[in-house]
Order: C-alpha cells, then sequence, then structure tokens
C-alpha cells in the first residue's frame, strides 16, 4: 500500500498504525504534528491503534 506524508510516497504494509509509520519515516510525535487520513483530523490519542486507512 502506498501513503503520501507531505508530498512525499511511501510503501506500508496494510494495517500500518500512524505511530509505526511517523517512525518508520522517523517523524518525532512531539508537540505541532497534525495527521490527517482521507482528510480526517486523527487526534493523537488514536495513533497507536489508527491505521493509515479510514473507511
Amino acid at each position: 500500500m502506498e501513503v503520501h506524508v507531505n508530498n512525499k510516497l511511501y510503501a506500508v504494509q496494510p494495517g500500518t498504525t500512524i505511530a509505526a509509520l511517523l517512525q518508520f519515516i522517523q517523524i518525532s510525535a512531539q508537540k505541532g504534528i497534525a495527521v490527517a487520513v482521507n482528510n480526517q483530523v486523527i487526534p493523537k490519542t488514536s495513533w497507536e491503534n489508527q491505521t493509515t486507512i479510514c473507511s
């Protein structure tokens, strides 16, 4: 599966969580980071469980 992060394309396995993706691409989950999946903002408290695909 391919995902775009900051206009860069990454290949990840289906079921990859947001937290795992951020770790893989070496983006620190510090203050000032916002994550949206399919134009839906995902709260930081959900990053450990939310996959990179929303239904």
